[in-house]
């Protein structure tokens, strides 16, 4: 971990290591390499999400202004979602061999972040343009940034009651979710893991390090919400009905349940300093460049792999995709992007 001065605009090491971690682990995930755990890793980014949005937008004593805040966002979102959304047309067209309809209203809705993932109880607005899945956190992300304005860079509330604002959204949302099914309830009851990490860099902001002490109270609401998926999700399973791994509540209950465990085992390993972590999760760090852009873009250049490439084992087909995605996504994130940012700032 490299640090500046407290207050300043300090580079720490150790999230790029596990961004790459997670957008490499989500892929091999959908590559069935790793058959476990894939929506799980998603989560991780939620948590990652709210350190940094926080950490980058509270420099010193002074908060992003809103249109700035705003801009960053869109600058950084959308130029490779709307990439994204195209490969997932062309990877279709690829795979069906053929034109298909280009679902234009799908298109739109998706461009106006309001997919979900079907495994989701409740009725959505839309869900991943042609079936490229992971798009369904980015709906969530974006929405988790518009939340973040009112609560933090607005001011309407003081920090200290921030957080439990947030709490007692989430737990409200879970209960109205359970008669008013949708996503609007979904990414408040989903709030609180990304706030978990906005508290995160509050206190490293504030002090240089990361306590379980100053952190319980998120760790509480955290395990409630998680007990309280937990608690759907055995009923279900005492009821004798079908279990689906991939659908609610059992799906909500994996992704709260993971939060709550990265959350434990982040506190857990602070305790042997990290050991090893260098190690383990630091090579990881390589991959961090271009994570966004492999995350978004995977699914669909898996599809076009399967179908150019049938009949091979999954090590091979994933081997043949990250041999295309790692220089596409570089080419999009690292040198495109970068011209990007430099064209909108002029």
């Amino acid at each position: 971990m490299t640090t500046a001065g407290q207050g300043s605009r300090r580079h720490i090491d150790a999230l790029d290591g596990l961004r790459g971690l997670a957008a490499v682990y989500v892929f091999l995930y959908h590559a069935r390499v790793i058959p476990l755990f894939g929506q799980e890793m998603v989560i991780l980014f939620f948590i990652l999400s709210g350190f940094v949005i926080h950490y980058v937008t509270h420099a010193g004593n002074h908060r992003t202004k809103i249109t700035t805040y705003l801009a960053h966002r869109v600058r950084r979102i959308y130029p490779l979602y709307l990439v994204a959304l195209i490969t997932a047309y062309v990877a279709a067209a690829i795979a069906l061999h053929t034109m298909p309809d280009p679902r234009w209203k799908n298109f739109f809705q998706n461009v106006a972040m309001l997919q979900g993932l079907t495994g989701f109880l409740g009725d959505f607005w839309a869900l991943p343009y042609w079936e490229n899945a992971p798009l369904w956190s980015l709906s969530f992300e974006w929405w988790f940034y518009m939340l973040f304005i009112p609560l933090s860079l607005m001011g309407l509330v003081s920090e200290t009651r921030q957080f439990l604002l947030v709490a007692v959204l989430s737990i409200v949302a879970f209960f109205v979710h359970q008669l008013h099914p949708g996503i609007v309830t979904l990414v408040l009851n989903y709030f609180v893991i990304w706030w978990f990490g906005v508290e995160l860099s509050r206190e490293y902001r504030a002090t240089g390090a990361i306590t379980l002490r100053n952190q319980i109270a998120p760790v509480v609401v955290v395990g409630i919400c998680t007990a309280l998926w937990g608690a759907l999700a055995l009923r279900k399973v005492l009821a004798g009905g079908t279990v689906v791994f991939g659908a609610a509540p059992i799906l909500q209950a994996r992704q709260f349940g993971a939060a709550f465990v990265f959350i434990l085992a982040g506190f857990t390993w602070k305790q042997f300093n990290f050991r090893y972590f260098r190690y383990i999760i630091g090579p990881f760090a390589a991959f961090a460049p271009i994570s966004y852009a492999l995350y978004i873009l995977h699914y669909p250049v898996l599809r076009v792999v399967r179908t150019l490439v049938p009949g091979s084992i999954p090590i091979i087909q994933a081997l043949v995709a990250i041999a295309i995605l790692v220089p596409l996504c570089y080419v999009l994130e690292v040198v495109g992007q970068k011209k990007l940012v430099a064209f909108l700032s002029r």
